[in-house]
């Protein structure tokens, strides 16, 4: 290359970097703006509920322990088919022999190569009982592990709506702490305009000023409160947590969490829960497995009887006389009997019976946190339907009661403080009316969840 076109090229090197850079930047905003355009995702209570069941790490844990049980009760039942076993055996024995009588009686050595093996076959006739009992007791841990996975499902599905309408609560209660500081902010600029005309003493301003920050931090406790609960349920439902959702289902949404069914009367509650509650029936498989482990270890300790059916071959190559080789077969009858266990016996029996009498209380606290969890769940039912009932209302009441204290303050018949206590008794009615909507739709679900599982 000439020297006036290297000059050309070096001067041209600056402006291709900066149409690159540029180039680069533009690629990387148009990307940008794709993704903060990117709708967010819409998050049913099902869909979430759904996701959970897939992402939890309890669930998984719970499967995998149900898959341990389940093999090992495919395990236990092998105890009753026959064993096949091979066996090798091959070294050098070495003989010395003496002929009796003499003082020092010549010694002769004989240096032989043996081989052995054999193929055993044995099938156990009779093994106390304890087979069959520790196949029971496997039966028994597998419906346990079963109960046990159907209780986890059910702890993460009743979590995942505490969460998911803990987190439109939180909203609901950032939208009233809003809606009512917009009007002390607007009371506030109205009180200044007042004061700079003369209207407005220095004590009104200051009340209305302390209305809005005494909200602010409210508001930002709030914002933080939600961003918590956003990412403990992007996390529980296996979100990305660099994108954002917004929830469907609303506090209202009852028909989300009960269906299409009804809830049944208490009494028939009561009998629906004690047939198909997980936790019980995990309670009473608990039981189960300990008293078939009690009765086999009881067995282990009564006579035994197998059969041992053989083929083997046995060759010897001695030095002085040649070679030896036998095929033998054989069919044997073992009878074994427990005589004396060191009085070990006892003390397992003991501790067997400890046991059971543990798993006995553990199935009866069960029975009664279940029928207590059931009467709570729908006396907060109840006492929730009220809260509803009145909220509503009350916020109906305290709605009007803003409107005529704002037309009578404008009027001079109402006093500044009438006007910012009627706000906050408006924000109370709010919030008290969204978590009036959280405690009736949590005390389904948990009903639900007790008696319909």
């Amino acid at each position: 290359m000439n020297h006036p076109a290297r000059k050309q090229l070096r001067l041209a090197l600056p402006a291709i970097f900066k149409l690159c850079t540029c180039v680069c930047a533009a690629v990387v905003i148009c990307a940008g703006a794709d993704a903060s355009n990117e709708a967010p995702l819409q998050l049913s209570l099902k869909e979430a509920t759904t996701r959970a069941m897939a992402e939890s790490r309890r669930i998984k844990k719970a499967k995998a322990e149900y898959a341990a049980a389940a093999a090992d009760s495919d395990i236990a039942r092998t105890a009753f088919m026959p064993t096949l076993s091979f066996t090798s055996k091959t070294g050098t024995l070495h003989d010395r022999d003496q002929v009796p009588g003499d003082r020092e009686p010549p010694v002769t050595a004989r240096d032989r190569n043996h081989y052995e093996a054999q193929l055993l076959l044995r099938q156990n006739l009779f093994s106390g009982f304890s087979d069959l009992h520790n196949v029971r007791a496997s039966n028994a841990r597998r419906s346990e592990g079963e109960w046990a996975l159907k209780s986890t499902a059910l702890d993460v599905s009743l979590d995942v709506i505490e969460q998911y309408f803990g987190l439109q609560l939180a909203k609901a209660e950032l939208d009233a702490e809003l809606q009512i500081f917009k009007l002390r902010e607007q009371q506030f600029t109205e009180a200044r305009s007042r004061a700079a005309q003369g209207r407005a003493t220095s004590l009104e301003l200051l009340e209305s000023e302390y209305a809005v920050r005494a909200q602010e931090p409210v508001i930002k406790s709030l914002e933080s409160d939600i961003a918590s609960k956003s990412l403990r349920l992007a996390r529980l439902a296996g979100l990305p947590l660099d994108k954002g959702f917004t929830l469907t289902d609303a506090l209202t949404d009852v028909g989300a969490v009960l269906g299409s069914s009804k809830l049944p009367e208490l009494d028939k509650a009561y009998a629906e829960a004690l047939e198909q509650s997980p936790e019980l029936k995990r309670a009473e498989a608990t039981w189960e497995r300990l008293d078939w482990e009690r009765a086999r270890d009881t067995a282990r300790h009564l006579p035994t009887v197998s059969i041992d059916i053989a083929a083997g071959y046995r060759s010897g190559l001695r030095s002085d006389f040649g070679t030896e080789d036998t095929l033998r077969y054989s069919g044997l009858v073992t009878l074994d009997v427990p005589l004396f266990s060191g009085l070990g016996s006892f003390d397992e029996r003991r501790k067997n019976s400890a046991l059971l009498s543990a798993a006995a209380e553990e199935q009866a606290m069960a029975r009664e946190q279940l029928l207590q969890d059931l009467t709570d769940a729908y006396r907060q039912l109840d006492l929730a339907e009220a809260k509803v009932a009145a909220e509503r209302k009350n916020k109906e009441l305290t709605s009007k009661a803003v409107e005529n204290a704002r037309n009578l303050f404008r009027n001079g018949r109402a006093t500044q403080a009438n006007l910012l206590d009627s706000y906050s008794r408006d924000l109370a009615a709010l919030r008290n009316h969204a978590r009036s909507l959280y405690d009736r739709v949590i005390a389904i679900a948990k009903i639900r969840m007790l008696t319909s599982p």
